[in-house]
């Protein structure tokens, strides 16, 4: 979602962009567009409480406690 609104602000500078395992936005659409309608309460709370939306572990498939311990690190 990040390197969308970079890559928008910065064309003159970037001839191309590969997405990989990542969301493809549609101009005016936000993360929680593309999060299940059941999930989206919770990534709005999340991101009012602490001002950013880390990563998505549902949607990433993660399921074993260590796989989703390091993709929150940082976190």
């Amino acid at each position: 979602m990040v390197v969308t609104g970079v890559a928008d602000r910065v064309t003159g500078q970037i001839k191309h962009l590969v997405y990989l395992d990542a969301f493809l936005p549609t101009n005016g659409k936000s993360l929680v567009d593309y999060v299940a309608p059941e999930r989206q309460g919770a990534v709005i709370k999340v991101g009012r409480e602490i001002g950013c939306v880390g990563p998505i572990i549902g949607i990433r498939g993660l399921t074993k406690p260590e796989a989703v311990a390091w993709s929150r690190a940082g976190w």
